[in-house]
């Protein structure tokens, strides 16, 4: 795993579903939905591509 500049150690994944496997998508939509929801929660904003994930403070502006 890599955060900013830098990368952890490597280690032994002892769950979860192997790459392409039919249940992959769905476990991992059901998995990022709730996280997403989290974060939103904490006020802040994520945008994920395919090989990164950025997080940022979301702006609130009031209207009246």
């Amino acid at each position: 795993m890599k955060i900013n500049d830098k990368t952890t150690k490597l280690f032994n994944c002892r769950s979860g579903v192997a790459q392409g496997n039919n249940l992959s998508p769905t476990i991992v939509s059901a998995f990022i939905n709730a996280i997403v929801k989290d974060i939103h929660d904490l006020g802040l904003e994520i945008l994920a591509g395919d090989t990164s994930i950025s997080l940022s403070y979301m702006q609130i502006t009031s209207c009246s």
